[in-house]
């Protein structure tokens, strides 16, 4: 009886291990605003639980992200925009999820702009 508690418990232990690693509040689509200096951007985000996504833009294009580094309701990557042709704009993208609400920056080369979101 005391190894069926013992193995019992190794298990319910394991289960709780598990749900605990979860996946990211950030994993999912999310509809941007991207505060530039040429005024409000919308965009969509897609970010998938392995770490990679897109982000797409009628004014700025679309890319491929490929190092999304999840931490906690933190969120993180670095993005990079053919804007026009020869022409590539490097943003960080940083952000922190509160429920289906996201909001932080992109910094580049022009200096940071904020990045606010709602989950689709």
């Amino acid at each position: 009886m005391k190894k069926v508690i013992n193995g019992l418990m190794a298990l319910c232990l394991i289960i709780l291990v598990g749900c605990a690693g979860g996946v990211s509040p950030a994993v999912g689509t999310w509809d941007l605003a991207l505060a530039t200096p040429l005024g409000s951007l919308p965009a969509v985000l897609v970010m998938s639980e392995n770490g990679a996504g897109s982000l797409s833009s009628a004014e700025l294009g679309s890319a491929q992200i490929s190092d999304i580094v999840f931490d906690g309701n933190l969120v993180s990557f670095p993005l990079d925009l053919e804007i026009q042709e020869d022409v590539t704009l490097s943003l960080q993208f940083s952000a922190t999820i509160a429920g289906d609400m996201l909001e932080g920056e992109a910094t580049s080369d022009f200096g940071p702009f904020a990045v606010t979101g709602s989950r689709q």
